[in-house]
């Protein structure tokens, strides 16, 4: 799962841009406590070209770090 602004930098767009696509339901998200997350096969889906985001991801979730 990645931040909003983890899918927005992955997809291309700005944090502000990805947070009211994510309110109107374009970006879809989970809520995690107060944690508002996006799958990151979601994001993978759409073309999202900045792998560099989803590997750091990826790596935080393996060590147990958000």
């Amino acid at each position: 799962m990645l931040t909003v602004t983890e899918a927005g930098e992955a997809l291309g767009i700005g944090r502000a841009t990805a947070y009211r696509l994510a309110r109107e339901g374009v970006i879809p998200t989970q809520l995690f406590g107060q944690q508002l997350r996006v799958p990151v096969g979601w994001v993978l889906e759409q073309g999202g070209m900045n792998t560099g985001v989803l590997l750091a991801s990826a790596t935080s979730d393996v060590d147990g770090e958000t």
